[in-house]
């Protein structure tokens, strides 16, 4: 069953900062990345939380209005051109050889400030561009009255990565109505990724005679984060 609780502060001082980069504590030291942990993973769920411990404001001034970029530690910016500037939490796991996959959020904990207005991203710039070049442009989301992003959490397409099958988990944990300057902060998130058959995409046929180098081992365990729990499923044997 999903749990939300919700916490509303009319506070104004995120739209009072005086033109710097401000940590905002939820409980943690400046600099603190969102915590993710993997609190279970077997061939039938995987259960994810993810906890923020502050994060960071970054006021910018644009034709002499006040606007605000946020930043995470251990997150990177969503990039959607003429949407709110706002990070995500992308992390990959393994998931089944051939599973279909789902999620349901069980806990979420949801913390409300009213804000300057957000900066919208400037989108996705190669390395030859400079970003001091390109204006703002402001799509029409800023005229209506929704959140962005929509979801909390979302599921990529899984993916083959050599001799396993993964998939990106994203949790955003900010969302931003641009009609009442409302910032939403999901500082606590629990969800439960669930696996069943009939997975039609990148499904992953293994052989018997499979190996398993050391040097991919290390791979695997830096990019998946319930390696070390669903590494348990497989018959692994290293090569020599």
């Amino acid at each position: 069953m999903r749990k939300v609780m919700f916490a509303v502060l009319a506070l104004a001082f995120l739209s009072s900062l005086a033109g710097a980069t401000r940590w905002i504590s939820l409980g943690g030291p400046e600099g603190t990345p969102v915590e993710v942990k993997v609190l279970e993973s077997s061939e039938q769920a995987t259960l994810l939380s993810f906890d923020l411990k502050g994060y960071y404001v970054d006021e910018v001034v644009l034709n002499g209005n006040k606007y605000v970029r946020i930043a995470l530690p251990g997150a990177t910016p969503i990039l959607e051109k003429g949407m709110p500037d706002l990070p995500k939490v992308a992390r990959s796991i393994v998931i089944p050889d051939d599973a279909s996959a789902s999620f349901s959020i069980e806990e979420d904990r949801v913390l409300e400030v009213k804000t300057a207005p957000v900066i919208p991203s400037k989108g996705h710039l190669t390395r030859d561009i400079d970003p001091a070049s390109v204006p703002y442009r402001f799509s029409d989301f800023y005229d209506g009255d929704s959140f962005f992003p929509e979801g909390v959490f979302s599921l990529g397409t899984p993916y083959i990565l050599r001799d396993f099958r993964g998939m990106v988990v994203r949790f955003n944990p900010f969302q931003y109505n641009p009609s009442d300057n409302t910032l939403r902060i999901h500082r606590h998130l629990l969800v439960e990724v669930r696996y069943s058959k009939g997975g039609s995409v990148n499904v992953k046929v293994r052989k018997r005679s499979d190996r398993i180098s050391q040097d991919f081992l290390n791979i695997y365990r830096d990019h998946f984060i319930n390696f070390e729990k669903a590494a348990s499923r497989y018959n692994m044997i290293p090569e020599p």
